[in-house]
């Protein structure tokens, strides 16, 4: 994993400090405890018999406890002078960085760990893909033995390089006696007391081989809790398509941060083989699970694009086929597969994100028709459409779920196997007319179909709902009254999924156990397309179009307003929309003042830390401004160009 190097990070950044009680008469610690606020209006006491009121780590006991993040051992007791054990100090950072909204890696499909148990065992997994826990030489985790200082130093500090993205080294030794230069945890404890991760027992000793008790445990969590959200503020992207460019805005405050240039002449300027296209399109984004890149799928231009999501820098153009139109990432980052519309592709970009210089290339490229052709003779069925949409993976990344279309009469979906290369399930399209999204989980997957979409002339969507195990269709939600149904996302708890429906404006919020509809919000945004959540749920971000769609049918995918519509989760109300700096076409006959060209569509939330961004001064694409369009802001003015049509077509799009 490429990180970049920070010797001492800010005071505000997220610090995970594992202390020990207040230290006793004669110690000296090496640097000041710091304050805890997590829970400043004060958490219930959750009456343990064995914590006493104002000791030292009581308030941190109780708020970790309320938040669900730390559990007494009995209904009346915590221990809190036990020990901490190895998996339940695992556990404990698993839960924190969950609770967070930080996105942990999905577990290998088997076991990393042998000795992990059921308690124990996912968290330790998890923790092990994302390079937190790295466990013995003999491959066991050791679950059940004490976690020492040292351990504890080499945790917090792998937490917080994960958190960050960056490689948290010391600018010079703690100077602990008891800790040996050449320690496998030394430079982990020189960095955690360095950041005021950890405290010495005094200025000369770590005393690195002492267990951490579980008071001192919920201290640490607080901690972590407290000030996570002062460095996890988070990043919204935005896909300009009509003016290929990416808006990058900081999600408190939703100022910009950058704006990243992917159009033909800026890639190749940056020395990258352009599109032969005149415009890329970026169409739709994905992270790995570790949001080090940004995946862009970009229709005009064929590409996929690769960026530094932290320095903000394309390092990658990959020409990935006509009208790709979705990269999407495997659940254990593998693979990045791509959807390409025109060349009826499923296209495989293989991955290695753990070297230090990741680098990509084109791999398998799979011809949807030939994947196809021996159910269509086996079924007697003939799909409308061997033209890949969307597509999302089962967890345990060994199969993906695919849409057809675009048009809302050429909808299908079929099930690949990611090994083999081949068609495993499909669907009679006459049943199935999937066309747009999809979302998967562990039992269930998710897919949708836009309904008829001919202006003046609207058909209701539906949601499909299948068991992942036996591929058997389950339920047909008949979305009644939502048309051109279109983006579909779960949320972060994994409650419910939201759908917005592109024609009516609409929302709808379906329960993720009873798949009920729970919920509709009209007007919840103008021409809602893309949506993604603030890591804790309470926000969505949805995708609003312009008044001169790049994809989509032009009655059902215009808008006055590009830009990303900020939503009240809890109320569906339309709080605000975070509008790009205009830019308009230059005058012609037909449109005297010049057309719009911004038509927001992808849109992708960046949960984990910001506090890397734009460390190199030399990063050309950060062009930053603010946000909205105010009166007598400049408007840039660009010429007009000549697009074939069929190298931008999307969801909905109608055919013959």
């Amino acid at each position: 994993m490429r990180r970049r190097s920070a010797a001492l990070l800010a005071a505000a950044a997220l610090v995970l400090t594992a202390t020990t009680p207040l230290p006793a008469a004669g110690d000296s610690p090496s640097s000041p405890t710091p304050a805890t606020t997590a829970c400043p209006q004060g958490a219930p006491d959750p009456g343990f018999r064995d914590v006493a009121a104002g000791s030292t780590h009581a308030s941190a006991i109780a708020c970790a406890v309320s938040l669900g993040v730390v559990r007494g051992t009995s209904a009346t007791t915590f221990s809190p002078s036990e020990t901490l054990t190895r998996g339940q100090a695992v556990s404990l950072l698993a839960r924190a960085l969950q609770h967070s909204g930080i996105t942990l890696p999905e577990r290998a499909v088997s076991p990393v760990f042998p000795d992990g148990g059921a308690a124990h065992g996912d968290n330790a997994a998890r923790l092990a893909r994302a390079g937190i826990v790295t466990g013995f030489d003999d491959g066991t985790i050791r679950p059940e033995e004490p976690v020492t200082r040292a351990q504890l130093a080499s945790l917090v500090v792998r937490t917080l390089a994960y958190v960050r993205n960056l490689d948290v080294t010391a600018a010079a030794p703690a100077g602990f006696a008891d800790v040996a230069a050449g320690s496998p945890h030394a430079a982990a404890i020189d960095a955690a007391v360095a950041e005021g991760l950890l405290l010495g027992r005094s200025t000369e000793r770590f005393a690195p081989g002492e267990g951490t008790r579980r008071d001192q445990a919920a201290s640490v969590i607080v901690r972590l809790l407290d000030l996570a959200p002062a460095d996890l503020v988070g990043e919204i992207w935005a896909l300009d398509q009509g003016t290929d460019l990416i808006h990058v805005y900081e999600a408190r405050g939703e100022a910009e941060v950058a704006v990243i240039d992917v159009s033909p002449a800026a890639l190749e300027a940056a020395g990258f083989t352009p599109p032969s296209s005149p415009i890329t399109v970026p169409h739709m984004i994905e992270f790995d699970s570790r949001e080090r890149y940004a995946f862009i799928a970009s229709t005009a231009g064929a590409v996929t694009i690769v960026i530094d999501a932290a320095a903000k820098q394309v390092v990658e153009v990959l020409h990935t086929g006509a009208g790709t139109h979705m990269a999407t990432v495997t659940p254990d980052d593998s693979a990045v597969w791509v959807a390409a519309i025109a060349a009826e592709a499923m296209v495989e970009i293989p991955l290695d994100l753990d070297v230090d210089e990741p680098t990509f290339a084109v791999g398998r490229s799979l011809d949807v028709g030939e994947l196809l052709a021996d159910v269509e003779e086996a079924q007697g069925w003939d799909f409308p459409s061997y033209q890949p949409i969307c597509h999302q993976f089962s967890t345990d990344a060994t199969e993906a779920w695919v849409t057809l279309g675009p048009g809302w009469n050429q909808g299908g979906a079929f099930v690949l196997d990611l090994a083999t290369g081949e068609a495993t399930h499909a669907w009679d399209p006459e049943v199935v007319r999937a066309n747009c999204g999809v979302s998967i989980t562990d039992e269930r997957a998710v897919l949708n179909w836009s309904g008829q979409v001919l202006e003046g002339d609207y058909g209701d969507g539906e949601t499909y709902v299948f068991d992942v195990d036996t591929k058997q269709l389950l339920d047909t939600i008949t979305i009644e009254g939502g048309f051109d149904v279109h983006g579909l996302r779960l949320t972060p708890d994994a409650s419910a999924y939201w759908q917005v429906n592109r024609v009516s404006n609409d929302a709808v919020v379906i329960d993720a156990q009873s798949f009920e509809i729970v919920a509709r919000y009209a007007d919840v945004a103008e021409t809602p397309d893309i949506l993604d959540f603030s890591p804790d749920g309470s926000l969505v971000y949805i995708s609003q179009r312009g008044p001169s769609p790049r994809s989509g049918a032009i009655h059902a995918a215009s808008g006055d307003t590009p830009g990303v519509a900020v939503v009240d989760a809890a109320t569906g109300q339309r709080l605000r929309v975070i509008e790009p700096d205009q830019v308009r076409e230059e005058p012609s006959a037909d449109h005297p003042d010049g057309r719009i060209l911004n038509d927001v569509h992808g849109v992708a939330v960046r949960a984990r830390g910001t506090g890397e961004r734009l460390l190199d001064d030399e990063v050309a694409s950060a062009s930053v401004r603010r946000t909205s369009m105010t009166a007598g802001e400049p408007v840039t003015v660009r010429p007009a160009v000549e697009v074939d049509a069929t190298l931008t077509m999307t969801c909905s799009v109608p055919r013959a």
